[in-house]
């Protein structure tokens, strides 16, 4: 973790990779298995690898859900995300399931050294079906709205059970990537399923009014029906859930 400077240029905390050569190196979060994940963070890409392998196979950052299985070396399989490949100097999309379901693809968007990127991805679990998007901090601006779907995705494939940041130089030489990571969000579930079978319906809209009004003195953190975090369960949730029917 280092001081730094955002996209605005004020300071802030954020966490840096550095001279990682070899070993895939970044934190993660263990999680439960769920039917959705969203995971975004904001990356600037600072320095380059020496790299001279395939894009998949060099990356500065990679923003995504995994399965975790007692890895040391930060290298998972399944694992979907957006990255940072040092090969093209462009976004990537890598999507890679326990059998034979893969997609690894570009997503039209250079990455500038020294700019701030909004990386978000977003994933149902049992169909592969995965939303990423990019903004430009600074403007605002979005520069990729990308859907996908790997061919022959099973549920199987969708058993993660962390989300992470990391790094991978499986070719680099000498120098070595180095990327910055900040102010990062993830989502386990959908909004308003509250039964957690994947669908938000009926059933959730019951257990949302049966918790109605303030929630009991031990919240944050858990508040079953309070989806805007405000210890209420109240008209503001209520809209949440009916935006997320379905």
């Amino acid at each position: 973790v280092e001081v730094t400077t955002d996209a605005f240029g004020q300071s802030t905390q954020a966490l840096t990779t550095e001279k990682a050569i070899a070993d895939s190196q970044g934190i993660y979060q263990e999680v439960g298995e769920a039917c959705y994940f969203l995971v975004a963070a904001d990356v600037r890409g600072d320095q380059w690898a020496d790299a001279d392998g395939a894009p998949a196979n060099d990356w500065a950052m990679d923003v995504g859900v995994v399965q975790l299985q007692g890895e040391t070396d930060l290298k998972f399989t399944p694992n979907v995300g957006i990255y940072a490949s040092s090969s093209t100097h462009f976004w990537r999309l890598y999507a890679d399931g326990t059998a034979d379901a893969f997609q690894e693809s570009g997503l039209g968007v250079p990455i500038l050294a020294g700019t701030w990127y909004r990386l978000q991805v977003e994933i149902e679990t049992a169909t592969g079906s995965i939303h990423s998007q990019i903004w430009d901090i600074a403007s605002g601006r979005q520069l990729a709205n990308h859907f996908a779907q790997p061919a022959g995705w099973t549920p199987e494939d969708g058993l993660f059970n962390a989300v992470a940041l990391f790094d991978g130089e499986n070719t680099a030489k000498v120098v070595a990537n180095i990327a910055t990571v900040d102010n990062v969000t993830f989502q386990v579930g959908r909004l308003g399923d509250l039964d957690d079978d994947c669908v938000v319906g009926v059933a959730d809209l019951l257990m949302l009014l049966a918790a109605w009004g303030p929630c009991p003195e031990r919240c944050p953190p858990f508040c079953p029906g309070d989806l805007d975090g405000d210890c209420t369960v109240g008209v503001a949730d209520l809209l949440l859930l009916l935006a997320n029917w379905g």
